[in-house]
């Protein structure tokens, strides 16, 4: 039990913590820890309920229930944030690797609107986080070589978005717009609009990403909020 304590809490537990809770030799002790792991973070001491900590043990069982394993990029960010707003799951697996774009008005982690994309890298694995700095070609099953026009054809790469990062072999990269066009099978057009905007929101954070990213994804946001 102290081993899957320790897997659901891996998003919180600093590691000077962790080493001192894997140095400790009875139950008892380690009991005793754990109880003082929530208490130090519990923001509402005056009530008789630690709020975090449902919260916190509520949340890894939905991520359990949906995603299975706790190290899976979606389950990481329910963990710290909860559920958005809005999910929105990719149905363009002719030329998206399988994706998802997440809304939030707001989290449990901050007060303003964000929005997350998650992928699996070139299809296979768990679901990671994407950064603006991948590039959007990778999150394309597609390669940029694949699509190109043969010699003496009409570039179809000409007036398409910014460019992505792997991939893009000094071609004009992946567009946007090929997501919300009707002709690759994205569904509607609602669902594909809305996929676009998410990947389009994150790009637009460029450097601030990571500031963001601290906040609402890594263990020193969630004691940065008191947590």
């Amino acid at each position: 039990k102290y081993r899957t304590w320790l897997e659901e809490v891996d998003v919180l537990i600093t590691e000077e913590e962790r080493a001192t809770f894997l140095a400790l030799e009875k139950d008892y002790q380690r009991d005793a820890f754990i109880r003082q792991f929530w208490e130090v973070r519990d923001k509402l001491r005056r009530t008789a309920r630690n709020e975090l900590r449902e919260r916190f043990e509520a949340n890894v069982q939905q991520a359990r229930s949906l995603f299975g394993d706790l190290k899976d990029g979606r389950s990481r960010v329910l963990l710290l944030n909860g559920l958005p707003g809005e999910r929105v799951e990719s149905n363009c697996s002719l030329i998206l690797w399988p994706l998802e774009v997440w809304f939030y008005s707001e989290s449990e982690m901050a007060s303003e609107m964000f929005t997350v994309v998650l992928y699996r890298k070139w299809g296979a694995g768990p679901f990671r986080i994407w950064h603006p700095g991948e590039g959007i070609d990778v999150l394309f099953a597609q390669s940029v070589l694949e699509r190109r026009p043969a010699a003496g054809s009409e570039s179809s790469g000409r007036g398409v978005g910014p460019r992505g990062g792997e991939g893009s072999e000094g071609g004009a990269g992946h567009s946007l717009a090929e997501i919300t066009d009707m002709n690759n099978s994205c569904g509607d057009w609602d669902h594909a609009r809305k996929i676009a905007a998410g990947i389009a929101w994150v790009m637009s954070q460029g450097l601030r990403w990571e500031f963001l990213e601290a906040r609402i994804f890594g263990p020193l946001g969630m004691k940065d909020t008191g947590f």
